[in-house]
């Protein structure tokens, strides 16, 4: 299993939800607060296409596409993901056009899971 960390925050309450969901199960984690993924510009129009980005991007979906079993887990914030899992996920837009990574083919054939960690009453 390859589990995605979308929280900013070290150890809180997504982290330790999904720490208990996959305790036993042999897993690659990455946190993504840990990478430099830069954002995304919707080149997928352009005549040139996306332009190749000098971040951590590429190397974290190869991880990801080399396992059956994806976990992704963020924190709920004012009713949707964290920056840094939107980030990463907005990010498959460039991944959809690349020729040299089946990307959807891949994908296609993965089992997800979601992990969703919110409240009324923050602490």
């Amino acid at each position: 299993m390859f589990v995605v960390h979308g929280s900013p925050r070290p150890n809180r309450n997504t982290e330790t939800l999904t720490h208990v969901m996959i305790d036993g199960i042999q897993v690659t984690q990455i946190y993504l607060r840990n990478y430099n993924i830069q954002p995304v510009t919707d080149q997928r129009h352009d005549t040139k296409g996306f332009q190749p980005f000098n971040d951590d991007y590429r190397s974290l979906v190869e991880q990801m596409l080399a396992h059956h079993t994806i976990t992704f887990a963020t924190p709920l914030y004012w009713y949707g993901m964290s920056r840094h899992m939107k980030n990463f996920i907005e990010r498959w837009s460039q991944s959809f056009q690349d020729a040299s990574l089946p990307f959807k083919e891949k994908m296609k054939s993965k089992q997800m899971y979601v992990v969703i960690v919110g409240g009324d009453h923050p602490t």
